[in-house]
C-alpha cells in the first residue's frame, strides 16, 4: 500500500507540473525565444557498462552482467511553434555468461522507439503527447512468446532559468502481443517520469531522472505490478570544437509482483559517448527541442516477465 501513495503523489506531480508551470511563466518571460525555424538538432549515444542483479528474497540469484546500448534522437520544427521528435533505445544484457542467470528466461534483447508532438507555448515551456513502443527477447525465446508494450500520454519540459531544465511524462501503458501467456507483460497500468537537468556552462550536465510505473496484471494474469526507477547521468564536453561529450551514469530499477511477492534490483553503472548535431552544447540542443526519450520502466517490467514467473 505504501508504493500505491508513492506512486500516487508523484502520478499527481506530473499532472499537475504543467499548469504550474505556466502559471510561473511570467517571472521568466525576458528569457530569450528558442531559435525553431534553425533546422534539425539531435543525438547519438553509445554506451557500455554492468549491471548487478538481485532478487529479493532468502536465496536470491545474483550475479554482474555486462550491457551495452544504443541510442539517438532527432528533432524537427515546423509552423515556427510545433516540435516533431523521434527517438530510438537499443540494448543487449549479456548473461549468458552469469551461472545463476544462464537459462531461457533472462533478458536479452529490449528496443524502444518514441514520437513526440509538442507547442512551444513560451520562450520557456512546451507541452504536448507522446506514443511509444517496446519490445523484449529473452535468452533463446522466439519473439511470439516475447513481451511487448505501447504507450500513449504527454509530456511538458519547462526552463527555470538558462542552467536549470524540469520535465515529465505520464500516461498509459499496455502490451500489444500476447507473449508466453496472454495474461502476463505489462497489460495496462499508469507510467509516470519526472527529471531535471542542470547545465553547468556550455559544457557539462547533470540529470536526475526519477519513474515510477504500475500494471494491472504481470504474473498468472492476477497478479499485478509495481515498478521504480531512478538515475544520475553526467556528461562533459571532450574538446571544445566538437560537440562530441563523455557519459557516466548510474540506474537503480526495481521490478516488483506484488501479490506473488517476487522481486528484483538492478544497480547498473555505465560510460559512453554522445554526440550531438544541430547545437553546439546540450543547453543549446534541449533549447530547440532535443527529445527526452521514453519511460524506459514498462518495457523492462516486459524484459523480466518471465524470469519473474
Amino acid at each position: 500500500m505504501k508504493n500505491v501513495y508513492q506512486y500516487t503523489a508523484l502520478l499527481g506531480l506530473a499532472s499537475l507540473l504543467p499548469t504550474s508551470l505556466y502559471a510561473g511563466q511570467t517571472e521568466s518571460i525576458q528569457s530569450p525565444a528558442p531559435d525553431l525555424t534553425s533546422g534539425i538538432v539531435g543525438h547519438l549515444g553509445i554506451f557500455t557498462g554492468i549491471n548487478s542483479v538481485r532478487e529479493a528474497d532468502s536465496n536470491p540469484d545474483e550475479g554482474k552482467v555486462g550491457f551495452a546500448s544504443l541510442d539517438g534522437s532527432i528533432t524537427v520544427p515546423f509552423a515556427d511553434t510545433w516540435l516533431v521528435s523521434l527517438d530510438a533505445y537499443a540494448r543487449h544484457d549479456d548473461f549468458k555468461k552469469e551461472e545463476d542467470f544462464d537459462d531461457q528466461e533472462d533478458p536479452e534483447r529490449e528496443y524502444m522507439l518514441g514520437a513526440h508532438l509538442l507547442y512551444q507555448f513560451t520562450p520557456d515551456t512546451r507541452a504536448g503527447l507522446l506514443v511509444g513502443y517496446g519490445d523484449t527477447l529473452a535468452q533463446d525465446h522466439d519473439k511470439d512468446d516475447a513481451y511487448n508494450v505501447w504507450m500513449i500520454g504527454g509530456e511538458v519540459h519547462h526552463f527555470y532559468d538558462e542552467n536549470l531544465m524540469v520535465y515529465a511524462q505520464f500516461g498509459y501503458a499496455f502490451k500489444g502481443r500476447d507473449g508466453n501467456d496472454d495474461g502476463q507483460g505489462f497489460t495496462g497500468g499508469l507510467f509516470s517520469r519526472v527529471g531535471v537537468t542542470y547545465f553547468s556552462g556550455e559544457r557539462s550536465t547533470l540529470n536526475l531522472d526519477i519513474e515510477m510505473a504500475e500494471t494491472e496484471s504481470y504474473i498468472d494474469g492476477n497478479d499485478p505490478g509495481f515498478f521504480f526507477g531512478a538515475s544520475v547521468n553526467y556528461q562533459h564536453q571532450l574538446m571544445e570544437s566538437m560537440p562530441l561529450f563523455f557519459t557516466c551514469f548510474g540506474r537503480y530499477d526495481h521490478i516488483n509482483s506484488t501479490d506473488e511477492g517476487d522481486s528484483l534490483n538492478e544497480m547498473q553503472v555505465g560510460i559512453g559517448l554522445r554526440y550531438y548535431f544541430g547545437a553546439d552544447s546540450p543547453r543549446g540542443a534541449a533549447r530547440k527541442g532535443l527529445s527526452i526519450g521514453m519511460p524506459r520502466l514498462p518495457t523492462r517490467a516486459s524484459a523480466w516477465t518471465e524470469y519473474i514467473d
